[in-house]
């Protein structure tokens, strides 16, 4: 019964998951030839069908070492003949539930296993393949796994064979380019790929017009909510087509326009898909992003913009922009300029509140953006120049240092201490307090921080700061004498 055969694919799902169960383990209990047997009996049954290929997902969801590809594929060839069974299976059965889950399995399979991969660079797969895509009652998710986690994984595998064998589809995957639904982003994306990188029929004024909105409605809330989910389906593995995309948004203004959308519209869900286009074309836009970054003004947008800011996404989107150009000298100092090192303790100091989750990682990202800049000469001078004026960021990293949970957090800040050490002592006495010592030495001694961390507090911040004034570092460590 289907019932049954949903209790077998739960075990088998708790079996997948640990890992001391590999392909062949599961091939000498006979698991493969057995379900593979089962789904040719109930092909006719949707829902007994359904249980049975999510039972095969979760068997092919074991860990795989490239060392055993070889044997894994003749695992699946011989045991049940999986590959080919999976493709009768999507030839024959037009249920909508059937050719969801059989996707998901070889999408698994194509993933993990590269020498099955020849099992599927047929005619006869891709043609029954590409009737579902124009099927008009299939779900556009299920379409997104065909041409995204099927057509592109064996594309980036085998670029000359799928040429051939997508020519006589260029129609269909033009009509999928051109959809305008926010459920098809994924679709789009991939659809795209295929045409400009693997087919070369579209070139890259045609791909930026097919991905990203109109001048006069990249702004709006449609038109930026369309854009980021663009971005967001992308495949981590098409960084070029990515960095590609961005250069050109970057080219297109989408900067210097930036401030004035930002200001124009504070309704959170649209300054969240805004702020995190803004940080893609920061990390991915190009060489020329770093330009326009530092001569559009919109750093110092940023800066105003994240202590005024109380949404953790968004804060979030902000604080990984601003992260990321640090390699960049002359964006470091004016990032300096712009008072980024003066907003530093208060925007600390309110978000040190959150204990869990992006708010957290906002602490983190500050952190290591002052990490990074502390490398850049000038910037501890500075620093040491604004204690002077109330601006007390050695306090502000001695209180996350004390009070954090977060080892993330805590290792971020014990980076930015010892960057801040080292060099120059200009910043040594105010580190350099019974408070900061004892701090020390209590994280020394807590299991919360790896043996690498603690030696870290040892060697590159407290030997540190005995270079600067020897005996009265001795004199704060002399209650510590079991140290």
């Amino acid at each position: 019964s289907s019932g049954i055969n949903a209790e077998y694919g739960e075990i088998i799902k708790d079996i997948a998951i640990d890992n001391n169960f590999s392909y062949s383990k599961l091939a000498d209990l006979e698991m493969f030839s057995k379900v593979s047997e089962l789904i040719q009996k109930w092909k006719e049954n949707e829902s007994v069908m359904g249980s049975l290929l999510r039972t095969l997902y979760f068997m092919t969801c074991v860990s795989v070492d490239e060392d055993d590809e070889e044997s894994i594929a003749i695992t699946l060839l011989t045991y049940g003949d999986i590959p080919y069974m999976l493709q009768e299976v999507f030839k024959t059965n037009p249920s909508e539930i059937v050719i969801d889950e059989t996707a998901d399995v070889i999408k698994n399979l194509l993933r993990d296993v590269d020498v099955v991969q020849e099992e599927f660079l047929k005619p006869s797969f891709f043609s029954s393949s590409f009737n579902h895509l124009t099927s008009e009652t299939l779900a556009s998710s299920t379409k997104s796994t065909l041409l995204r986690g099927i057509f592109l994984e064996l594309a980036g595998k085998n670029p000359q064979k799928i040429k051939g064998l997508l020519n006589p589809y260029v129609e269909t995957l033009k009509e999928l380019s051109q959809s305008e639904s926010q459920s098809d982003n994924e679709l789009n994306v991939s659809a795209v790929i295929l045409l400009y990188k693997y087919l070369g029929i579209i070139g890259e004024a045609e791909r930026f017009e097919l991905l990203v909105p109109a001048q006069n409605e990249m702004f709006t809330e449609d038109g930026i909510s369309r854009l980021a989910g663009i971005i967001e389906a992308i495949p981590y593995n098409e960084l070029e087509f990515e960095k590609q995309l961005l250069s050109q948004l970057v080219s297109s203004g989408f900067i210097e326009k930036f401030s004035d959308a930002y200001d124009s519209n504070t309704e959170e869900v649209y300054r969240r898909k805004l702020t995190y286009v803004m940080k893609e074309t920061w990390v991915f836009g190009g060489d020329d992003a770093i330009g326009f970054i530092n001569n559009s003004g919109a750093s110092k947008h940023l800066i105003k913009s994240c202590q005024e800011c109380t949404d953790k996404e968004v804060m979030g989107n902000i604080t990984d922009a601003l992260e990321y150009p640090t390699f960049d000298s002359a964006y470091v100092l004016s990032l300096a300029e712009q008072g980024f090192l003066e907003s530093m303790p208060k925007l600390l100091e309110k978000w040190n509140e959150e204990k869990e989750g992006e708010g957290v990682r906002v602490v983190g990202k500050l952190i290591s953006t002052l990490t990074k800049m502390a490398a850049v000469v000038g910037i501890k001078e500075r620093i040491a120049s604004l204690m002077y004026t109330a601006v007390d960021i050695p306090k502000v990293l001695i209180d996350t240092f004390e009070k954090s949970n977060d080892v993330d957090v805590l290792n971020s800040t014990i980076d930015c201490i010892k960057n801040l050490l080292t060099e120059t002592m200009v910043l040594h006495e105010h580190f350099s307090t019974q408070r900061f010592i004892d701090s020390c030495v209590l994280r020394m001694r807590s299991d919360l921080l790896s043996t690498e961390d603690k030696g870290k507090v040892l060697w590159s911040i407290i030997t540190r700061l005995s270079y600067n004034n020897p005996s009265k570092l001795a004199e704060l460590l002399a209650q510590h004498t079991h140290l």
